[in-house]
């Protein structure tokens, strides 16, 4: 579905709120990473199983103007991830789960 709505209000979320610091699991590519980033987040750790989709997550942060630096990608799994990050007591302002379809049709 379109999320252009959604990461238009994560974006004034981040901005009204002081998001800081940023996960966005299951970022594709990279969506409601350049809306944290946008909305004033200092640091966006975007996170995918796919390489090419972050290739291109990295690609739109840098086309929205956005220092990398700010930006970093995890090419890993969004569970495991989430574990660790619990483990290691890692601390986020702001939290994207938007997770791909589980079933690609109604029927499933």
């Amino acid at each position: 579905l379109d999320q252009r709505d959604s990461r238009l209000r994560f974006m004034q979320w981040v901005r009204q709120f002081g998001g800081r610091r940023v996960l966005n699991a299951y970022s594709y590519t990279g969506g409601f990473s350049v809306a944290a980033l946008a909305g004033g987040a200092e640091h966006v750790t975007s996170v995918d199983s796919s390489a090419p989709a972050l290739a291109r997550a990295a690609e739109h942060v840098a086309l929205n103007g956005f220092d990398s630096a700010r930006h970093t990608m995890l090419d890993a799994d969004v569970n495991a991830t989430l574990r660790r990050c619990l483990k290691e007591g890692a601390a986020f302002d702001a939290i994207v789960l938007d997770p791909p379809k589980f079933a690609p049709t109604a029927a499933h």
